[in-house]
């Protein structure tokens, strides 16, 4: 890697793990130009397989799931705008926006902003106060809170985040069922 690539203006929009997992590399390996992560949770990356087992069972609380402590990011100057969310990119002039007006020129962008849960086709189970997305640290704490022993469940998803949750929701919870969709069948060409 050439001098003027280690001192350019690194901006990773994600703040999930891969970003975060990023960022820290970057400086570990020598990177000494200014690293932005940008995360629209606001929230430090953190790892998201505990959300379904140990943090939904209260045995683990939200500091214990960031990858590193907002310590790291500081002595490592890497500048983390959490809560913050893109909603422009310009690669001509190599310039993006936040939602709350911050603007920002870079020299390397990186998009690492993970996936979403798909949402169910009915809007009003979307609105219904027992259903559940569980995605985020945020989404687990309101799962977690609203949840005591004896709590049925039916879990929708075949991912790794709803094998887990399904049987794990909280101490003396059932699981009741658990449903994902027919894998899709790829015809030949």
């Amino acid at each position: 890697m050439s001098a003027r690539a280690l001192d350019e203006r690194v901006v990773v929009v994600g703040g999930g793990q891969a970003g975060g997992e990023l960022v820290a590399r970057l400086r570990a390996g020598g990177h000494a130009g200014e690293i932005v992560l940008i995360g629209t949770e606001p929230h430090l990356p953190y790892t998201r397989p505990p959300l379904s087992k140990t943090f939904l069972r209260g045995e683990a609380q939200v500091e214990e799931l960031f990858l590193r402590s907002a310590r790291f990011y500081e002595e490592q100057d890497i500048t983390v705008l959490a809560g913050a969310t893109v909603h422009s990119i310009d690669l001509h002039a190599k310039t993006l926006e936040c939602d709350e007006g911050t603007s920002l020129a870079w020299d390397k962008l990186v998009l690492a902003t993970g996936g979403r849960s798909r949402r169910l086709p009915d809007a009003t189970l979307n609105d219904a106060s027992n259903v559940h997305y569980v995605r985020t640290i945020d989404d687990a704490a309101r799962l977690r809170a609203g949840t005591r022993p004896g709590t049925r469940f039916a879990v929708v998803g075949g991912g790794g985040t709803s094998v887990w949750k399904s049987p794990r929701c909280s101490d003396g919870s059932e699981r009741r069922s658990r449903s994902s969709r027919p894998p899709i069948d790829f015809l030949p060409a």
